[in-house]
């Protein structure tokens, strides 16, 4: 009994020096990290903005509770555009929602599911059947359109090249060392500096982009003065600037895989794309699944390209959500809790996509046991 006294006698004493010597970083964490979280979690209930003092009473007079929110996802009014009515297209969205309610019903669709799939019927189906909002705040439903048409083309292309180019870097090569590098050094770049290059490269006179077209009798566009390519470029740039870092991670999944699976392919008289497609692609799900998560988080927080670049512009065409959100927190007249409203609204997006994947995972990602 005293020899049980003593060892709890010393698990708590060895659980009270781990607390000890935790404090400072934990401390650093809750003051510059779970303090600013609920601040802005609480200033986005305030039109506070940032000349005004940052007190209690402050942020009792200017309270407005739910206001940002109905001001940021509500709209004015619908209409119909008559240009785009179609009698048979509402009856299709009808269907389309009560075949899923059905499928729901009978356990055929989960429910995280049926409600996202329901979400998007309404959204796409509804405006393509003619449903045009007036929404109280335009900008901030481009802002969006813009983050998801650029997370839409950015994500799938930054891991498929980055799991291809880790693929073919994944064998004897001479200069082997030299090729990873190069492929990686975009990413130990600064942003900023990789941004500026790019905009002189995408310079429409002078940038050697179009002087490359040119050698084929293409008359290359104003990249970043142009609507329809202003995006474009931005994700070409985020797509060269951060592909390395997806494929190291690929790298080491790839150095996981068992040799002697590609031994019995071959055997089998497997080619190289059934090696690829049935024994590369499902023993590496799982760093797919990572670089997935990791390259959707990272493309729904895009600043800095677009700052540089475009300013947003032209016309709004490259002014992605967390732009938004510091032009409207830190550009006059400094609502932050606007800025703050838009940016938990970003969380709940980024949430909601994440659970999904995850609970998406088990119909894809293989584990090995």
């Amino acid at each position: 009994m005293a020899a049980q006294g003593q060892t709890r006698f010393n698990r708590k004493g060895d659980w009270l020096w781990a607390l000890l010597f935790l404090a400072p970083s934990l401390l650093g964490i809750l003051i510059f990290v779970v303090g600013p979280i609920i601040m802005s979690v609480i200033i986005s209930f305030t039109d506070w903005r940032l000349a005004s003092p940052l007190t209690v009473e402050s942020l009792r007079e200017n309270w407005l509770g739910l206001e940002n929110y109905r001001d940021l996802l509500v709209w004015n009014e619908a209409s119909w555009s008559v240009s785009q009515y179609a009698l048979w297209r509402w009856p299709l969205l009808v269907i389309s929602l009560i075949g899923l309610q059905l499928l729901m019903w009978r356990r055929r669709l989960s429910l995280a599911w049926g409600l996202a799939l329901s979400v998007a019927a309404v959204a796409g189906l509804g405006w393509w059947a003619g449903l045009v909002p007036d929404w109280s705040d335009r900008r901030f439903w481009q802002s969006l359109g813009n983050t998801f048409y650029f997370v839409g083309l950015s994500v799938p292309l930054t891991v498929a090249i980055a799991l291809l180019l880790a693929v073919a870097l994944n064998r004897p090569l001479r200069g082997l060392a030299l090729y990873r590098a190069a492929f990686f050094m975009p990413v130990i770049s600064g942003a900023v500096a990789v941004a500026l290059v790019w905009r002189w490269m995408f310079n429409p006179t002078i940038g050697p982009v179009n002087q490359a077209l040119s050698l084929f009798g293409i008359n290359g566009p104003g990249w970043l003065s142009d609507k329809a390519w202003a995006m474009p470029a931005v994700i070409i740039t985020d797509v060269w600037s951060n592909v390395g870092f997806y494929m190291i991670i690929f790298l080491a999944g790839l150095q996981g895989v068992p040799q002697s699976l590609y031994e019995a392919a071959d055997i089998d008289g497997a080619s190289n794309w059934h090696k690829f497609w049935n024994v590369t692609v499902p023993l590496i799900s799982s760093t797919t699944f990572l670089n997935t998560i990791l390259a959707l988080i990272a493309a729904f927080q895009v600043f800095t390209l677009p700052f540089i670049m475009t300013e947003g512009g032209p016309a709004g065409a490259t002014r992605v959500l967390v732009y938004y959100m510091y032009d409207r927190a830190f550009d006059t007249p400094f609502r932050m809790g606007y800025g703050s409203a838009i940016a938990w609204i970003l969380f709940v997006i980024l949430f909601a996509l994440t659970a999904l994947q995850w609970y998406a995972r088990r119909r894809w990602v293989v584990y090995e046991e």
